[in-house]
């Protein structure tokens, strides 16, 4: 992997990021507001017996956000090439295909990181105390992160697979992965197929950590764990998975259709 092309594809997806005036209000617009929403809400709850659950859903929803960013930036940012026609271009400069979904992670990594800080840094102000449970949260995140950018993989490789009609997945897929991870509620709620299902969700532990946190708990060992080992797995399986599905649309000629 050259690092010189990954800093150019960075370096060009924060330069369309200044000239395409949509993105800049789809990951900075709808996040901010959605906080303060709920920010305002906790505000309201203070001295009463809602405040604690009013303060767990501003958390959690700066960490569903959080997530959010990182996932469909970076999909997005493959759609920008695809509605644009750039992509091809991008592909003949000698880019190989784990160069150009690495640089997508990493601007989408960046841009999720300075918004979830703004994000966190409101519902500070709006009452969340960390103190005591930073480092979990923190794991929180970063797990959320981890797993964010692994389905970001998996969503690349089914649009390059399945042609530019399947460009929704980019902003759709994260909301079926948020509710299968019962962000606002403990996984016992599902009946228990659903449940089963929730305990294999990139943002169960996640969300669950942060729930804790937002509660002023320390979260269980074995959460931090899961949602390490999940996230990760997440992760690392995605990158075969977009190689593979690039290396077919490749080879049916989907992708000389989608560039």
């Amino acid at each position: 992997m050259s690092f010189h092309r990954l800093r150019f594809l960075v370096q060009r997806d924060f330069l369309i990021f200044t000239r395409v005036k949509w993105r800049l209000a789809e990951i900075l617009y709808f996040p901010v507001t959605t906080i303060l929403l709920w920010g305002y809400f906790a505000h309201a709850s203070a001295g009463r017996a809602a405040l604690e659950s009013a303060l767990v859903i501003l958390v959690v929803n700066v960490l569903w956000n959080f997530a959010s960013i990182a996932q469909t930036t970076s999909n997005l940012q493959i759609m920008e090439d695809i509605w644009s026609g750039s992509l091809k271009q991008v592909l003949l400069t000698g880019v190989t295909p784990l160069e150009y979904l690495a640089a997508r992670m990493v601007t989408a990594g960046v841009a999720s990181v300075l918004v979830g800080a703004i994000l966190l840094g409101l519902a500070m102000l709006f009452g969340v105390r960390l103190e005591g449970v930073w480092g979990a949260s923190m794991a929180a995140f970063g797990a959320a992160l981890v797993a964010a950018l692994g389905l970001s993989g998996f969503v690349a490789g089914l649009i390059l697979l399945l042609g530019r009609e399947y460009g929704f997945l980019a902003w759709t897929v994260i909301q079926a992965f948020v509710l299968l991870s019962a962000p606002l509620f403990p996984v016992e709620t599902f009946p228990a197929p659903i449940a089963a299902v929730a305990r294999a969700m990139p943002f169960t532990d996640a969300f669950e950590i942060s729930r804790a946190a937002a509660a002023g708990h320390a979260p269980e060992a074995a959460s931090l764990w899961r949602a390490a080992a999940i996230s990760a797995g997440y992760f690392l399986a995605s990158i075969p998975f977009y190689a593979l599905c690039f290396r077919h649309a490749r080879r049916l000629g989907r992708l000389a259709r989608l560039a």
